[in-house]
């Protein structure tokens, strides 16, 4: 074989396969979200991405067994409260050994300064919620999250098979 020849066959073998791509992302929305499944080309494992759609306001990701509320990443929210359905408010910091036994956040030490202007609640506080109200320090007026809409979501990330690894919300912007 020529070098010629190799080199078209190679050519040729690389046009019909196309270039090898580890990882294949598909992104949809729905009502607000986006969700991004991306799928391993070889074993076919999925990991996924949830978003609210918040361009110029707060957002919210959905990470592992907890939901990130964002705001101003310059915002240190470690005297942020939260409180679910107009409940009781609590303070996020008290959840934190919770947050990281379930690996929503990946350190103590986060909790000394909460970083990016996040708060994070674990999932299992949220389950069925329509609304969390946050306050992210004293100095800002309280937000209110509308989750009317996670939850169908949710379950439509379930039957494609999602699993949201990213274990730290807080670092994982909208």
């Amino acid at each position: 074989m020529t070098l010629a020849s190799a080199a078209a066959a190679a050519l040729l073998f690389g046009l019909i396969h196309g270039p090898y791509r580890p990882i294949e992302s598909k992104v949809y929305a729905q009502n607000g979200w986006l969700l991004t499944v991306h799928t391993d080309t070889f074993n076919h494992a999925k990991t996924c991405d949830l978003e609210t759609q918040a361009w110029g306001r707060p957002g919210v990701t959905v990470g592992r067994q907890a939901l990130a509320f964002h705001f101003d990443p310059r915002i240190d929210t470690y005297d942020a409260w939260y409180s679910i359905d107009g409940g009781p408010p609590q303070a996020w910091r008290d959840q934190g050994a919770k947050l990281i036994h379930v690996g929503a956040m990946a350190t103590a030490e986060k909790l000394d300064n909460a970083t990016e202007g996040a708060v994070v609640v674990p999932m299992d506080a949220l389950v069925g919620a329509h609304s969390v109200t946050v306050r992210p320090t004293l100095k800002h007026r309280p937000y209110v999250f509308d989750l009317t809409t996670l939850w169908p979501v949710l379950a439509s990330a379930d039957g494609l098979g999602c699993q949201f690894t990213n274990h730290d919300p807080v670092l994982t912007k909208p």
